[in-house]
Parts: structure tokens; sequence; C-alpha cells
């Protein structure tokens, strides 16, 4: 489905609205409806390493301790960043208990530079796949971040799809024109299908963006193949059949008739089955 759903978005480009790819978006949930944790994780901006993690929009929980707010980020999957800091505590972003804030600002927090971090991430959670690069082409509905403070358009790109990719409800992410970098949310959702354009001025100025999906392997078990059993039947059953339908089959005229040979003896099919077994 997806390679054909692709190649439809190649093949339509001219006609200025593209057809949306397919895609699963497939993080799996619980019975209650809630996307269900995952343990594997990438740190994408760590302030240990030179990321500032000023961001704004985040959302106060009641933790206090550094490690307690990063641990309670990882095991929440709709938590994209945590900050703490000695004034106010444990801030974190997402849909989660971050009830839906967008980390914004993270690099300058608007100029404040009075503010004092002890620690903050931006996390990855599962996996990501991308389902295709786009070239030329908006998609409508997206959460603007803006320009911001980016120095220039390739770390732009670099944080706009950061920010992307720390959310697991977003599946498109595109930065170019004046509007800056644009991401998906869960309450800024591109429609269903997406509306995807090629012809406006903002698909003209992309600069780069994509179509991604977030899933998490080991949410995915990974069963053994039968197909060599599935295989094997077929061929024993083709056999018989082949072999029965030869010798029934009536000889044609001038045909030679099959030698009145008989079967081998029991003994050396025994034995040849039992080759046949250790093989």
């Amino acid at each position: 489905m997806r390679a054909v759903a692709l190649t439809l978005v190649l093949a339509n480009m001219a006609f200025g609205v593209v057809p949306p790819p397919a895609y699963v978006g497939s993080w799996r949930r619980d019975g209650a409806g809630k996307p269900m944790p995952c343990d594997n994780y990438t740190v994408l901006r760590d302030f240990q390493t030179g990321w500032p993690g000023k961001c704004l929009s985040l959302t106060q929980t009641n933790h206090t301790a550094n490690k307690t707010c990063a641990e309670t980020c990882l095991a929440d999957p709709e938590c994209t960043v945590w900050q703490i800091n000695d004034a106010t505590g444990c801030w974190v972003g997402g849909a989660g208990i971050g009830k839906g804030a967008v980390a914004e600002k993270c690099y300058g927090r608007e100029g404040d530079l009075g503010f004092v971090l002890k620690g903050a991430q931006r996390f990855q959670h599962g996996q990501v796949m991308v389902v295709l690069d786009m070239n030329a082409t908006w998609v409508d509905g997206l959460y603007t971040l803006g320009i911001g403070d980016y120095p220039n358009g390739t770390e732009g790109v670099a944080r706009c799809k950061a920010a992307c990719y720390s959310d697991i409800h977003c599946n498109f992410w595109q930065f170019g024109g004046t509007a800056g970098c644009q991401v998906e949310t869960s309450t800024y959702k591109a429609a269903n299908p997406p509306v995807m354009h090629n012809g406006t001025a903002e698909a003209k100025a992309l600069v780069a963006g994509q179509i991604i999906e977030h899933y998490c392997e080991s949410h995915h078990a990974v069963k053994e193949s039968k197909l060599w059993l599935i295989l094997g039947i077929s061929w024993e059953a083709f056999s018989g059949f082949a072999s029965s339908w030869a010798s029934s089959r009536p000889c044609s005229a001038g045909a030679r008739r099959p030698s009145p040979r008989g079967p081998a003896p029991s003994s050396s099919r025994s034995r040849n089955r039992r080759r046949r077994s250790h093989s």
C-alpha cells in the first residue's frame, strides 16, 4: 500500500493537490486508549552536551529532583521535553503529562538571560521511519513553531526535524518560507487524508520536510516464519499428485510401456527414508 501511494504522489505532482501517501502511524495503545510506554528511546538534545533547553510553553509538574523529572518524561511516550530548575522545579512538554504543551523557544527563551537550568533533554520515544522526503510540497493544518532564533537554514531544519521526531503524534514536519518550522501535534493535526499542495508559494519555498511514522519495536513481536513448512507440504502434495497422475495415464499409440519391474524391496525404501530423515 505504501509503495503504491508514494507512486501516486509522484505521478500527480503536476495537478497542484498531491494525494497523500498511506502511512500507519502505528503507536500501539492500551485498553484505555492511551499510547503504550516504550523501552526504546533516543536523547535528541541534552543540556549536559550544550543544548540550552530553555523551552517556553511547558507544563509544570510536582517533581523537584532532576532524576525524577527525567524518568517521569521517559515513562510517558507522549512527553517530548523535560527541564528542571531550582526556582520552579520540573516542567514537561507533550500531549500526556505535558497536557498538550508544545516546547518553544528552547534556545533563546525570548532573551531571558536570568533563567538558570539544572537539566533538560528532548527525547525520541521508540523508532522513526521516514515515509517520504518532501520536495516542493506543503501540508495544510500544521502548528507553526516559527523561524525563531535559528542562526541558519541548516540549523533550522535540524531543530524542526527534532521537534517532530520527539512527538509520537507528529507525522509531518516542514521548514521554509515565511512560516519557518511547522509540525504536526496532538492538537494541530493534518486533515485525514492530509491536504498537500505543490503549487503554492509555501510549497515552492520549502527547504526540507518529511512524512514519518513513529513506532516501538518492543510492541511488535517477531514471529518465526513458517514458509519452509508450507513449501515442504505443498511440494509433497504436488509430488504425490504428479506421481499418481503419471502412473494412471494410459499410454499413447506407439509409446513404450514402462518396465514391468516392481517397486524396490521394502528394506531399501526404509533405508532411503532413514537417510532422508537425517539429511
